[in-house]
């Protein structure tokens, strides 16, 4: 320990030295030599990490025995960045803590990495999960050689082969046996609980002699659902020897009936899952379930008491007749006394009858005496009877009633009020009549209105018809509100007492209501319910899911060069995908856009010292002469290189004169440089924001692959308005298409690029609500039904944001499911191989095998595999092999689906013969694969799941296709992880064990990641929408005023007030957006409470001066639309600003601007040779820049063109896309219309490929437009058509007759009297005709066909200009040009 020190003093940290010397001379010596000798060599290997005044701290003020916890929380101060309490808490813990050889190696590895991949609870863990664990040599290396973050769960598996390798085992274990016994007990804990399994462990370690063979059996049925760790179970196995386990535990379980009331609720009482609310109203649930079974035999009492009840209000009403003189009052209860006469008639046959006995009528007489209003007040002391007319209604309509596990689910919910609660209901255990009586008991009993929230639209219709009559049988009407047009919204929503939907039609609904005032009835109509089927799906996988009214952003395609110029750079040589190369897109983009001042650069040409460096780009940025990405911000400021000196020098800082020159000059020559990427000024900050996700996005696009995370295919939604193949982003979680959804921060678009698909632009949210502030609107009334609630921080999650409990239903018989032993490769041939050759046995023994995949390029390998073990494909004949050989090749159907609109196999027909089914997660949720009694009891449904599914949810839905309803089944994974190297045979239990672990603890953190998200983006945000909605309202409320407002005083015209109107809400609409967008990016909470005042209290302004149209119409395209729309100077300084500010829509607004001044000068009838030479300029100009935009767009096409044919062979395909291509050939033609027009002022550019257009052969053609260049019709390249133009008007001629004389003697010689009739015959006409060379003087006097073919040909260019014009009109209105 001398050398050591004595280094410390080599290194000069003498004064360290003197203050251990001192404490260790000073006190008794207390720390450990191992412990002393591991701080000194962290001391030395880490002096440039930690100050030495750390270490003085951590000498000087701990007692030596805590030594090492103090450095070891130095060290994870480094490495998780703890705050001043976390770090106190840590170092209590860490000083109670005697296991010092993990807190040595823990230091050790932290020393090594340096970096930590775990938190704080997570170190936590790892000390509390190994209190029985010895480290040695062997576990130290492992550990030491796997992440931090890894540990816990190492240590986890490694003390739970400790427990198992002290039971006492004959004959003793051999490792695998170890290992495969450690494997089902971890699983065992991740089920039932560390309670129940330190119980079983401790029953396990109390026998002296247990069987091999016997404890495998015991674990494997308990990890395989086959047996069930109640207390039953566990009473068995600690009372009986372990040779009678199975015997006693198979007398217990009685799979082939159904389990009785009893039998559930005890289940339920031994499962720890079900909240402690759930457990305290079980034996009211139990008895009330009782009771609706005995009540189903007995009479109503309902009809008992309104025959009762009737006959005394009737005689009440004769009472009150006798005493009433005035006839109408008679008349009217004289009707009364008739109708409940009638009433009591036609109930007269019910009330003889048990409510078992019933008919369809019998229980339309209940409904109408039960919804008399004597029962108004006193329904709920009825509801077990109403429960038993419900059952009976649901026998009459389907052929069966209610299970005991349907009516326990109900009674629970109805038990439970309206506090909210999500049961686990098994699949195939009948959820959609479950959904069905609570809605008709809510309904009917407690007057409420029912929203059922199904995963799909197709499931909400199939749902709301099915059950339709059985609604109608108790007088209320259910609905599904997947309907177009606003009035029959208006009337589902008025009178359905239950409706059926997927959220996101309520959501759109809702915001429409309250947004827009659309008026869909959902507002106005009064919140009662909701009930979510699949609710994990609902409020876990989507539960952060945001509905957003579809809002385009005029303007937003100015971004388009950006998007090419990054797709670009990301395919340059050497660009593999590094935060370099992230740095190198965002540099050499920002480049692209604007001036820069590179550092790099100002170090290379200056050689200004490092430190002198920094203050000088410091100085510069507070100067404002760049910002701090070295954009240059203010170019003016460079005019003279003494200003910029002074300034410099006036900061002390200290260079010589030539340096300063060099600065000087470098910033100039910077500032000069040529931008190839122009961004409107509006769109600047927003880039800004951006450009580094863009960057990384532009890289994550290479990487993704098609058929994986998305396919390329044509919109197959309903409300699909194009056809061309798109991008289409795949939910690999449920195996749907996602053709609503685009990714955001330029993937989706860069993904287009890579495919060259029609290129859709980025989108803002403006009008949205989240899934939580959904249902938040139904407070504590959310009833949720699902096959799987997840793990306990998945519960954890929807408790503390929809404040629920939970319930798990046990299923109505026995589980007769069976998961065979995972298995998982490294290699994906031998995974492969193990994979089809265990389906294709499977099928041999006359079972129906169902393999779901990851995606649908893992299909496509499956299926491949497959096919080429089909006798078909196979290399010789199986009919000469031997029966073994035979049994390797699948002899069965392949059955392969893969889209959400092909029906899988079995879902609608009953499958009556073995086969294989490969799909994606879609046959993994929801999907009831039917097959008949033959197949079911040779083993069932066999579910072979390829991949490590993401969560337990997604892997209990998976095997919840099989074994449905009592029948027999089984399922297993195998899957392949070729992230690690190992050799090409199946890993051991303990990789496995990990990797399953590994996954719950991701989801853990996506589950927290949610939760966190929500509070503290999310919610935020929803609560700006709200201040910001209430001011929109005001704002929409003030400009729809007949009495006041501006616009009343601008316009009389209706049609352009409402114009004007939707131009400013859209306009604050796109402002809003920005904004958001804006506020989402910082986390200065004052800043964004400054920013959004500041905004609302511009609206409030505009209101208030009444001059919205100045103050709120601040954006391009809406200036535009709004210039467009008036006639004075306002429009004209709209533009202008738009001319200067915007490159994106200038060429557009300079030919507008010119287009007001035309229609300005011919109101004024008035020559104004300075306004004609402003028109001129302006449309020069604006031609400039549309044909400069025209040929970006033929660039750009060849670009990603180009690039996209690298992408042409990554995967298959059945639809072509070339798709890019189309959409700039179709803006190029938008933009031609503007060029045609100009020119027709200009003078119009004539070519023979414009003549060849219309029909004229291309010889023709030439020799045409060289005739009219010879006659002096044309100057090359542009038509005098001014002669003609003056003719025309002068004589008013008509062109159309002219044209049809000439059609019909085409090729002959035609004379003058042929024109009459036709052309005018006074005599200064042919006098001016001959001036201009229109005829020619002969014997007689013809008429030149080649001047009056070029009558014909201003007419042909003249309609093609029409044809164009009309084409963008009908596009400028869809992209909002006007």
């Amino acid at each position: 320990m001398l050398h050591m020190f004595k280094h410390c003093e080599d290194f000069g940290l003498d004064n360290l030295v003197r203050v251990m010397i001192w404490k260790l001379s000073f006190e008794e010596v207390k720390v450990d030599k191992i412990d002393m000798e591991l701080i000194m060599s962290h001391i030395l290997g880490d002096r440039i990490i930690y100050d030495e005044r750390d270490y003085l701290i951590l000498f000087g003020a701990f007692p030596q025995i805590e030594w090492l916890p103090a450095l070891l929380t130095l060290q994870l101060r480094q490495a998780i960045e703890l705050t001043v309490a976390d770090r106190i808490e840590i170092q209590k813990f860490l000083a109670g803590i005697d296991n010092r050889p993990l807190m040595r190696l823990l230091s050790l590895k932290l020393h090594q990495d340096k970096t930590c991949d775990c938190s704080l609870d997570d170190i936590k863990a790892l000390f509390e999960n190994s209190t029985l664990i010895e480290l040695d040599e062997e576990i130290a290396a492992q550990l030491l050689a796997i992440g931090l973050g890894a540990w816990p769960l190492r240590l986890l598996w490694l003390e739970t082969v400790l427990q198992i390798s002290l039971l006492k085992v004959n004959p003793e274990m051999e490792s695998e046996d170890l290992e495969e016994l450690s494997y089902y007990m971890g699983e065992i804990r991740q089920k039932c609980g560390d309670a129940d399994t330190s119980e079983l462990l401790a029953i396990l370690s109390e026998f002296t002699n247990l069987g091999k063979t016997e404890l495998k059996t015991a674990l494997r049925n308990l990890y395989r659902n086959k047996w069930v760790l109640d207390k039953n179970t566990k009473s068995i196995l600690r009372n009986h020897s372990s040779s009678e386990w199975s015997y006693n535990v198979s007398l217990n379980l009685r799979s082939s009936q159904p389990r009785s009331i009893e039998q559930l609720t005890n289940l339920m009482e031994d499962d720890s899952t079900n909240s402690e609310r759930v457990q305290k109203i079980l034996l009211s649930c139990k008895n009330k379930v009782n009771k609706i079974e005995k009540t189903g035999s007995l009479r109503s009492n309902i009809l008992v008491l309104f025959k009762t009840k009737a006959r005394g209000e009737i005689f009440s009403l004769r009472c009150q007749e006798l005493n009433l003189r005035s006839k109408d009052f008679i008349h009217k209860i004289k009707s009364e006394i008739a109708r409940l006469n009638r009433k009591v008639s036609d109930n007269k046959e019910s009330v003889l009858k048990n409510i078992s006995q019933w008919t369809e009528k019998d229980v339309e007489n209940w409904v109408k005496s039960f919804t008399w209003d004597y029962f108004k007040d006193i329904k709920s002391n009825y509801w077990i009877e109403t429960l038993c007319v419900i059952d009976q209604a649901i026998y009459l309509k389907v052929g069966f009633h209610l299970r005991a596990t349907q009516l326990l689910a109900v009674v629970i919910f109805i038990e439970t009020g309206n506090a909210g609660i999500l049961e686990q209901i098994s699949t195939g255990e009948g959820k959609s009549l479950i959904i069905a009586t609570l809605a008709i008991y809510k309904a009917l009993v407690e007057n409420e209105n029912v929203d059922i929230i199904t995963s799909s639209v197709v499931l909400a219709e199939r749902d709301a018809k099915e059950h339709k009559e059985l609604y109608r049988l108790f007088g209320l009407n259910a609905e599904h509100n997947n309907v177009d047009g606003m009035n029959k919204r208006q009337e589902m929503y008025s009178k359905s007492h239950v409706i059926y939907g997927d959220i996101s039609c309520f959501q759109r609904d809702l915001l429409l209501d309250r947004f827009y005032n659309v008026g869909n009835g959902i507002e106005s109509r009064k919140v009662g319910c909701v009930i979510v089927d699949e609710v994990d799906s609902m409020l876990i996988d989507k539960g952060n899911n945001t509905l957003y009214l579809s809002h385009n952003i005029p303007g937003m395609d100015a971004l388009e060069p950006l998007y090419v110029h990054m797709w670009t750079v990301a395919h340059a040589h050497g660009v593999t995908g590094s935060e370099k190369d992230v740095a190198a897109i965002e540099l050499t983009t920002r480049q692209a856009m604007h001036p820069l001042l590179v550092k790099d650069e100002l170090r290379d040409r200056t050689d200004v010292e490092e430190m002198k460096l920094e203050r000088v780009w410091e100085e510069l940025i507070r100067l404002e002469i760049i910002d701090k990405h070295g954009e240059i911000l203010d170019g003016n400021q460079l005019l003279t290189d003494s200003k910029t000196l002074n300034k410099l020098h006036k900061n002390k800082i200290e260079l010589t004169y030539l340096e300063k020159g060099k600065i000087v000059s470098l910033i100039k020559d910077s500032s000069r440089r040529r931008t190839t990427v122009e961004i409107p000024n509006n769109l600047r900050q927003f880039v800004g924001l951006h450009l580094k996700e863009w960057a990384e996005n532009a890289l994550l696009a290479r990487r993704m692959n098609v058929n994986e995370d998305y396919i390329i295919d044509i919109d197959r939604s309903e409300t699909a308005r194009r056809t061309e193949p798109n991008i289409v982003i795949m939910d690999n979680y449920t195996g749907e298409e996602q053709y609503s959804s685009q990714w955001s921060s330029g993937l989706h678009q860069f993904l287009q690029l890579k495919h060259s698909c029609r290129l859709s632009m980025e989108s803002l949210k403006a009008v949205f609500i989240s899934n939580t502030k959904f249902f938040e609107r139904y407070g504590s009334n959310l009833f949720g039904l699902s096959g799987t609630l997840g793990s306990q921080s998945e519960r954890n999650f929807l408790k503390n944001i929809y404040r629920v409990d939970f319930c798990k239903i046990p299923t109505f018989k026995e589980s007769r499911f069976e998961e065979i032993t995972p298995a998982l490769f490294r290699h994906r041939d031998t995974w492969l191989k193990a994979l089809t050759q265990e389906c294709v046995r499977i099928t041999h023994e006359k079972q129906v095998v169902l393999v779901i995949c990851e995606n649908i390029e893992q299909v496509n390998i499956v299926e491949t595999a497959f096919k080429k073990l089909m006798p078909a494909n196979s290399p010789a004949n199986t009919s000469k092999m031997a029966v073994g050989e035979s049994k390797k090749f699948l002899e069965c159907p392949l059955h392969v689906c893969t889209r959400s609109y092909v029906p899988i196999v079995g879902s609608e027909e009953e499958i009556t013969e073995p086969c294989v089914i490969v799909s994606t997660n879609l046959a993994g949720r929801g999907t009831d694969i039917k097959i008949n009694e033959e197949l079911s009891e040779k083993g069932g449904l066999h579910v072979c799941v390829a991949y490590m599914p993401p969560n337990v949810r997604i892997e209990e839905q998976a095997f919840g296709r099989t074994a449905r309803k009592g029948q027999k089944g089984s399922g297993q994974i195998i899957c392949c992880d070729e992230t690690k190297t190992s050799q090409d045979r199946v890993s051991s239990f303990a990789d496995f064990f990990q990797q399953k672990t590994e996954r719950n603890k991701n989801e853990e953190k996506i589950v927290n990641d949610l939760e966190a998200t929500y509070k503290n983006y999310t919610k935020p945000e929803e609560n700006l929408l709200e201040q910001f909605k209430d001011s929109y309202k005001l704002l929409s409320q003030h400009l729809i005023s007949k009495n006041k407002g501006i616009l009343n005083r601008l316009f009389t015209d209706v049609k352009k007030k409402e114009q004007v109107m939707n131009i400013i809400l859209n306009n604050c609409l796109d402002s809003w957006a920005f904004l958001l967008d804006q506020l989402g990016a910082t986390q200065k909470h004052d800043l964004k409470n400054a920013s959004i005042k500041e905004f609302l209290n511009k609206i409030s302004d505009a209101i208030e001066l009444d001059n919205a149209q100045e103050q709120l119409i601040d954006r391009s395209a809406q200036k535009i639309q709004y210039a467009n729309l008036i006639e004075d100077d306002t429009g004209l300084k709209k533009l202008n600003e738009v001319i200067s500010d915007d490159c994106h829509y200038r060429a557009i607004a300079q030919y507008y601007s010119a287009h007001s001044l035309i229609k300005k000068y011919n109101h004024n009838r008035k020559d104004n040779p300075r306004e004609c030479e402003m028109v001129f300029k302006l449309l020069r100009s604006s031609l400039m820049n549309l044909k400069n935009r025209q040929e970006k767009l033929a660039e750009w096409i060849v670009t990603v063109g180009e690039i996209a044919k690298s992408y042409s062979n990554t995967g298959p395909s059945f639809v072509l896309v070339n798709d890019y291509e189309t959409q700039k050939q179709e803006i190029t033609g938008i933009l031609e219309v503007f060029v045609d027009s100009i020119r027709n002022v200009l003078g119009f550019e004539l070519s023979s490929s414009l003549i060849q257009s219309e029909g004229i052969d291309p010889d023709q053609a030439q020799q045409f437009l060289q005739e009219l260049i010879c006659n002096k019709l044309v100057k090359n390249p542009c038509v005098v058509s001014k002669q003609w133009l003056e003719l025309r008007q002068k004589y008013a001629l008509h062109e159309q007759d002219i044209d049809a004389f000439l059609d019909r003697n085409e090729g002959k010689e035609i004379k003058k009297d042929d024109m009459k009739g036709l052309l005018p015959s006074r005599e200064d006409f042919w006098d001016e005709m001959r001036k201009s060379r229109f005829i020619k003087m002969k014997s007689d006097l013809y008429l030149c066909k080649k001047k009056l073919r070029k009558i014909y040909w201003q007419k042909i260019i003249r309609n093609f200009t029409k044809k164009l014009n009309r084409l963008f009109l009908r596009q400028a209105r869809q992209r909002q040009f006007y």
